[in-house]
């Protein structure tokens, strides 16, 4: 199965520091070339000649070294704040605008760079929360019944102090306080037992599998006691394919399916369609290696940056470097690990 081998050359006028791309797919993964408009070159050295010393300035100010991850997180604005985002966005795309340059690699990884680092700057970054125990404000019925705690102390003396004829009434005395205190302590546990039940359910419900995890899992602390050569060897054999480049050939056994009656879309991603997935992820989902969130992209003008560059690396089929990267996280089952 591969496909005939037909060179196209699509030619396409856009804005500058676009791409175009030559189109010769011998099979389904072969790697595309690309060109560049000699007008969008000329138009590219003009804007970097002009502003080279702006440019040159903003990248020391705001890049930083490279190969720092920034690890901690922003202390980003509430969405309620609009004025504080509206200020944020002005000023991050003009900065954008005059600072990137180059392929479209070096300005995802100069945007990320850049945007995290002005955030830093202005927002401050999240304090680590320290786990300090606060104490509880106590509730009527837990105040009562340390009132009646001390009543029934002073109880117990004056009714080994008394006279027979006084135990009687002292007696009856510290009944009645007993009582009331047992019925205290069953409705203060009963209110404690729905407050716990109350929150196991919303864990639960937020979290079914790490609910489960919390509760069955097994201890996990542990120590890791083979190379670090091994751990990437077994990982490449368990998950890597020797044979995903050879092509399957005709299959018969599977079903054909009918021609297609709508046309697929393959054009281009439009601004609208990328602003209503930035608006359909959870905002309050963790950064990525970056630092950065989804609703730092929420913003109109940075959205408009990542769509610019997000079509260039559509018509060029490869994705860049920084959107490659993973993070391999290993979790302990024992308590010590030698292979």
């Amino acid at each position: 199965m591969g496909c005939s081998v037909t060179p196209i050359l699509e030619r396409r006028k856009g804005q500058p520091d676009e791409t175009e791309e030559e189109i010769n797919q011998e099979t389904h993964h072969s790697v595309q070339h690309l060109h560049v408009q000699e007008e969008e070159v000329m138009e590219e050295n003009e804007a970097q000649d002009h502003g080279n010393l702006n440019s040159q300035q903003e990248r020391e100010k705001y890049q930083g070294k490279e190969g720092d991850p920034p690890t901690p997180r922003i202390k980003w604005p509430t969405a309620a704040s609009k004025k504080e985002w509206i200020q944020f966005d002005e000023d991050a795309s003009k900065v954008l605008q005059s600072a990137l340059a180059g392929d479209v690699d070096r300005k995802i990884k100069a945007m990320s760079t850049i945007i995290y680092a002005m955030g830093k700057d202005r927002f401050g970054v999240e304090e680590q929360k320290k786990g300090k125990s606060q104490a509880m404000k106590e509730n009527r019925r837990v105040s009562e019944i340390a009132e009646l705690r001390k009543d029934q102390r002073k109880l117990t003396k004056c009714f080994k102090k008394a006279e027979l004829h006084e135990q009687k009434a002292l007696k009856e005395l510290r009944d009645v306080n007993r009582e009331r205190i047992q019925t205290l302590r069953r409705a203060e546990n009963l209110r404690k037992n729905r407050r716990e039940r109350a929150r196991k359910r919303s864990q639960f419900t937020a979290n079914p599998i790490g609910f489960v995890k919390k509760l069955l899992g097994d201890k996990r602390s542990g120590r890791l006691d083979c190379p670090k050569e091994e751990v990437e060897q077994y990982l490449r054999d368990t998950h890597s394919d020797p044979d995903r480049e050879q092509e399957l050939g005709d299959q018969h056994r599977l079903v054909s399916p009918d021609e297609p009656t709508v046309e697929f879309d393959m054009s281009e991603p439009k601004l609208h369609e990328v602003m209503s997935t930035l608006k359909k992820a959870r905002a309050a989902s963790a950064p990525g290696p970056n630092g950065i969130p989804y609703r730092v992209y929420n913003c109109p003008n940075l959205a408009k940056q990542l769509w610019r560059l997000i079509k260039v690396i559509w018509r060029r089929y490869r994705l860049p470097d920084e959107w490659l990267n993973q993070m391999v996280i290993l979790f302990q089952r024992r308590k010590i690990l030698k292979s």
